[in-house]
């Protein structure tokens, strides 16, 4: 939680320009607005400042982990790092185009199972072991796994 006065002083831009941006988060239901409230001994002079917070499960992000023997695919709210619903299947030497389908599969269900959120994912993080090339979209070789150079895109 912060305040308008905070984001002003640390983004260094103008209250009014944050106070715009503020009206267009609540109104699209991202943000909420709660009354202050001074946990330290400090005294706070003048009107007391309105805080501010991100509302649970409106940034989230689909997160896929691809191990030697599985695949994981969790939507995560990216506001406190919950998993709000995850997959996980095994998976044993697919060819290219299986692996694919099969990340595909996964992605899928996740939407599928929460059609209500879905418009709130944001983006979508892949963890794999063996090298990653984020720019082109590929998994590199990973000789150990029998992995070489999947486009992921």
């Amino acid at each position: 939680m912060c305040s308008r006065g905070y984001l002003a002083k640390e983004l260094r831009l103008s209250k009014m320009t944050i106070s715009n941006i503020v009206a267009y988060l609540n109104q699209k239901g991202i943000i909420c607005e709660s009354e202050y409230v001074n946990t330290s001994t400090e005294k706070v002079t003048g009107p007391k400042p309105v805080m501010l917070s991100i509302k649970p499960n409106r940034i989230l992000s689909i997160g896929l982990c691809i191990t030697k023997v599985s695949m994981m695919c969790g939507l995560v709210d990216l506001v406190d790092g919950r998993i709000i619903d995850s997959v996980d299947v095994k998976h044993i030497n697919y060819t290219k185009d299986r692996f694919l389908n099969r990340v595909n599969d996964l992605i899928d269900m996740i939407y599928e199972r929460n059609q209500e959120s879905v418009s709130n994912v944001v983006g979508i993080g892949i963890a794999c072991t063996g090298l990653i090339d984020s720019h082109k979209g590929l998994i590199l070789v990973s000789p150990r796994e029998g992995r070489h150079s999947i486009n992921i895109k």
